[in-house]
């Protein structure tokens, strides 16, 4: 019965805020941008790491989570990762890929501040992980 309820609270579950979705994929920012704002956000698109760094240091406060692609051309999403936590340690970063790499995944998972999803993902588990996340 708690299971129940925690689904109903999860697909009830609106967001606020802005994300910055990095995605080298076209296609997947388009459909990712129209999930987001269907959950409640603002969405702020980047093709690669550099663009995304871009818009961070111009919005960097105002972004509530990064949702990011780890294969990406010129900056890659570990680099991109990286240069983000260099920036604030605290921004909070939800890692997505078709490719599982366990090894990436151990070195950031549960510290709160960053958690992993599957490609392609799915409205409610995307749901479901920004609401662990954010709230």
């Amino acid at each position: 019965m708690a299971s129940t309820m925690n689904n109903q609270a999860t697909e009830q579950w609106t967001g606020s805020g802005t994300i910055l979705l990095v995605d080298d994929e076209e296609a997947i920012r388009t459909i990712a941008t129209k999930v987001l704002a269907s959950i409640g956000f603002e969405v702020i698109t980047a093709a690669d790491g550099l663009e995304a760094l871009e818009h961070y240091s111009k919005l960097g406060d105002s972004i509530a989570l990064v949702l990011l692609d780890m294969t990406m051309p010129r900056m890659n999403g570990e680099e991109t990762l990286i240069e983000l936590r260099r920036r604030n340690n605290e921004v909070k970063i939800v890692l997505c890929s078709g490719y599982i790499d366990a090894q990436l995944i151990s070195a950031y998972d549960g510290d709160g501040i960053t958690a992993f999803i599957q490609k392609p993902y799915m409205r409610n588990d995307l749901r479901t992980t920004l609401r662990q996340m954010l709230g």
